[in-house]
């Protein structure tokens, strides 16, 4: 087993600054997909390779995220000298909720304002005669998709398609962190109803989910493979290794018993990728200059550009734009508010201790007042 001296605090920022420019990555190629493949089309080197370059952007976010969080349970657990999954749990709703709830009220402020301007999207299509793709074309927002999307369910994905990703990662927080403290004893009906919720949840609303759930394992495999080498990590390295290889085989009984066999998923090759973004991102040292800044603003970023680059091509519709430079103009408009956004975003997200401890505070206050009411 490869070893290697705990990740300190500097190295994390690093870790956390890779996913920023994942994100950035996401942006660009959402970008070309939005507003340039309407005048290439699909099945054409633009759209083949924004679409990688953003799919395995989205791998390396999973993989970043298994290693980060198995730190941070690990952290967590040596310094309490037991998991505590209220400072866990409390911690995660400080990192995600923020730029969710920043990303709900924004998707749902552009639905209302292209209702009220008959824009294209909810008064006609978002395309223009002569386009031989579009993004979206109309776009479906209700208040109970709202509701989904507070609870991390499911929902709002046609105007803020990027959504699903923090689905999963919120149900693979806990689906994780349950686990862990299963095996650690904590073996409370709370938790077993967690794990079940959780894992029953990203299966039934969230597609691929077992997908994603190899690529977020495989961060948790490295995290223990190149972080030490005692024999609990060896353990629940090979608890990690057995659970991609469980989800991976269940997949494929559950593919080849209801799909032809020519469609089988090619899970695997995410699997082999995400490995040697774990070599190069977790065994190699990584210099990412500004890499606090753009940490703080990551989920900012990914959760709120897709709104902001339709509600752009929406006003390029609406005003019949044909013209290169007019959907340069907009599109390099749509890139400038999405990071004005972000790092507006980001000035929340880098209050997540502060969060965290009022989160707390608040757990301690509800659950003394219910311990004295029993």
């Amino acid at each position: 087993m490869l070893t290697q001296a705990e990740p300190s605090a500097s190295g994390i920022a690093d870790l956390s600054g890779v996913r920023g420019g994942a994100a950035l990555i996401v942006l660009f190629a959402h970008v070309i997909q939005v507003f340039w493949l309407r005048f290439s089309g699909l099945d054409t080197f633009l759209h083949l390779s924004s679409s990688a370059a953003s799919h395995y952007a989205v791998v390396t976010f999973f993989v970043l995220s298994g290693f980060l969080i198995t730190h941070s349970i690990e952290l967590n657990a040596r310094r309490y000298g037991r998991l505590r999954l209220d400072v866990f749990f409390a911690a995660r709703i400080a990192r995600l909720y923020p730029p969710l709830l920043v990303a709900i009220a924004l998707s749902v402020a552009i639905y209302l304002l292209l209702g009220y301007f008959d824009l294209p999207g909810r008064a006609g299509q978002m395309k223009l005669v002569n386009d031989l793709y579009s993004a979206r074309e109309i776009i479906h927002v209700t208040p109970r998709e709202w509701l989904s999307a507070l609870l991390m369910s499911h929902g709002m994905l046609e105007i803020n398609g990027p959504l699903w990703s923090l689905y999963m990662e919120a149900k693979l927080y806990v689906v994780f962190a349950c686990l862990y403290g299963i095996a650690a004893g904590h073996r409370t009906p709370l938790v077993l109803a967690g794990l079940i919720l959780a894992t029953y949840s990203g299966l039934h609303f969230n597609p691929e989910f077992s997908r994603y759930a190899t690529i977020w394992l495989t961060g948790c495999c490295a995290y223990y493979a190149f972080q030490g080498a005692d024999s609990r990590r060896k353990i629940r390295f090979a608890l990690c290794a057995g659970l991609i290889v469980f989800i991976v085989l269940a997949e494929l009984a559950f593919w080849f018993l209801n799909h032809p066999l020519e469609d089988v998923p090619r899970t695997w090759q995410d699997i082999l990728i995400a490995l040697v973004i774990a070599f190069v991102l977790f065994r190699r040292s990584i210099e990412w200059p500004g890499s606090r800044q753009i940490a703080d603003c990551s989920y900012s970023l990914y959760a709120t550009h897709f709104p902001i680059l339709l509600v752009f091509q929406s006003l390029l519709i609406w005003n019949g734009g044909q013209s290169f430079w007019l959907v340069f103009f907009m599109s390099l408009s749509a890139v400038a508010v999405a990071l004005t956004v972000a790092w507006l975003g980001g000035r929340v997200e880098a209050q997540k201790q502060s969060i965290q401890e009022y989160l707390l505070a608040l757990y301690a206050i509800v659950g003394s007042k219910m311990r004295h009411l029993t």
